[in-house]
């Protein structure tokens, strides 16, 4: 829940720092989730972070040129 409310608010880098540490969680076994469940779980979260990351690089980028442009 947390995750999908961030990317609602466009918060993507707490979105993306919330879904690594869902994905630690399931790996070191913290939720009573069947190896089916749990596989397919880790597999969406990782897609989720996959595609957050296209965010944070583009984020990112514009803060950098915004950067450069209040130094000029």
């Amino acid at each position: 829940m947390k995750i999908d409310s961030c990317i609602r608010n466009g918060q993507f880098i707490y979105a993306h720092r919330e879904s690594n540490k869902l994905l630690s969680e399931i790996n070191r076994k913290e939720y009573d989730l069947s190896e089916d469940v749990s596989g397919l779980l880790v597999a969406s979260i990782k897609r989720t972070t996959l595609f957050l990351k296209l965010f944070i690089e583009i984020y990112s980028q514009n803060q950098k040129s915004l950067d450069i442009a209040k130094r000029v």
